[in-house]
């Protein structure tokens, strides 16, 4: 395989190339591979550590599920690993793939996933050329890749919407981060937020489980600063 054109500078996350690898699986008529069973093949072929991953929210039930951020370069190792229809496909994707950030909080990992989920409909496309190309796979397929297309594009919009909402929203770990020389109280921001009238929400967190989101009203009325 020629790597001459693929920019090594540009990085994707593994939940990308996995739907990605799995959008050109389904148009070759092979199956799926798990989030576990992928992330074992790229520790495999990377020799990677547990430093070089992390876990994001599954963005239905919530289960944690890892994720790395790998070169472009690194990448194609791993689609090296696929037959040869589909390791073909997924190397002309990767060559136009722009960078994703690596998530480092709650929005960032929001923005990862949204990103994941225009990935599909890259990966859509895969599938659309190959089975333009071969005239063995039949309708029942075509038509399974159709709703799949319409499945991402609603995923989208709707994480979109929980992004948005998510940016109103902080917890007092996200923002010890962003002010280091703050402290923050939550029986403070609690008060502040039932005197405001505001929900406190409950969120998803990797070492707590789940912990308290305050509104960024709450927390300009409690600290003077902005979320």
């Amino acid at each position: 395989m020629n790597l001459v054109n693929i920019n090594t500078n540009e990085t994707i996350t593994t939940l990308q190339l996995r739907e990605m690898i799995n959008g050109a699986r389904a148009a070759a008529g092979e199956p799926a591979i798990s989030n576990t069973h992928f992330i074992d093949k790229v520790r495999d072929e990377l020799d990677l550590g547990d430093d070089s991953f992390f876990t994001i929210p599954h963005e239905q039930n919530l289960k944690l599920q890892s994720v790395a951020v790998i070169s472009i370069e690194q990448a194609t190792l791993v689609g090296m690993r696929e037959s040869k229809s589909v390791r073909r496909a997924v190397l002309d994707v990767l060559k136009e793939m722009s960078a994703p950030k690596a998530p480092t909080t709650y929005i960032a990992a929001l923005e990862a996933l949204i990103e994941s989920e225009k990935a599909k409909e890259s990966a859509l496309q895969i599938a659309n050329h190959a089975l333009a190309t071969k005239a063995e796979i039949g309708n029942r397929r075509e038509a399974t890749a159709m709703n799949t297309a319409s499945q991402a594009v609603k995923q989208v919009n709707k994480l979109e919407i929980e992004l948005d909402k998510a940016k109103e929203w902080s917890t007092i770990k996200r923002m010890e981060m962003l002010h280091p020389t703050m402290k923050f109280n939550w029986r403070k921001l609690k008060s502040v937020s039932n005197a405001l009238e505001l929900d406190i929400q409950t969120v998803p967190d990797a070492n707590y489980f789940e912990v308290k989101s305050y509104h960024a009203k709450a927390w300009f009325e409690a600290y003077g600063i902005e979320i």
